[in-house]
């Protein structure tokens, strides 16, 4: 995966997780990291580590980081 991958996939995260009704916090305890990070990432502000993004990924069914 390339950083352009990764950064699309993180701005679109709000509203993936609006679309499935999810909160914060629910991205955050499924993603085993803190509110703030996922804010973070929503914001453009930090990048999540390979694991935690292929947390996300299989959470919000995008491409996974091999």
């Amino acid at each position: 995966m390339n950083g352009q991958v990764l950064a699309q996939n993180m701005s679109r995260m709000f509203s993936e997780r609006m679309r499935l009704g999810m909160t914060r916090k629910d991205t955050a305890t499924a993603a085993k990291v803190s509110e703030r990070a996922i804010r973070k990432y929503e914001e453009g502000t930090s990048y999540p580590t390979k694991y935690t993004y292929n947390r996300l990924a299989e959470l919000f069914s995008w491409e996974v980081w091999e």
